[in-house]
């Protein structure tokens, strides 16, 4: 583990990016850290990696519910434009391989 008492915020924000981001560990050493901005920015990790996970979730119980009522291709649907019924719409569907894992859609 990275001793971040003798590293500034810069050094500590290069090592979330390359190694640390996920880890529990490092981001409560960093909350707990008596500097306020590293503490700030420990508090900034826990928060974006409490939404992915939150988001993550959220993504396999749609999977789950496609799964169990659909056999076949699954595709969302989503339209733009302001006021649908006096302005033009966009409509569109788009079908992903079942494998595939883009968590935070939600249409």
């Amino acid at each position: 583990m990275i001793d971040i008492s003798k590293l500034n915020l810069a050094e500590i924000k290069k090592a979330a990016e390359t190694e640390c981001s996920n880890n529990v560990n490092f981001i409560e050493i960093l909350c707990s850290d008596s500097r306020a901005a590293v503490a700030r920015y420990g508090r900034c990790l826990f928060n974006i990696r409490k939404k992915k996970i939150k988001n993550e979730e959220k993504f396999e119980a749609k999977i789950a519910f496609d799964n169990q009522y659909f056999s076949g291709i699954t595709g969302g649907c989503d339209e733009a434009g302001r006021g649908p019924l006096a302005r033009p719409v966009v409509a569109a569907i788009v079908i992903l391989p079942r494998e595939c894992r883009l968590f935070g859609i939600d249409d």
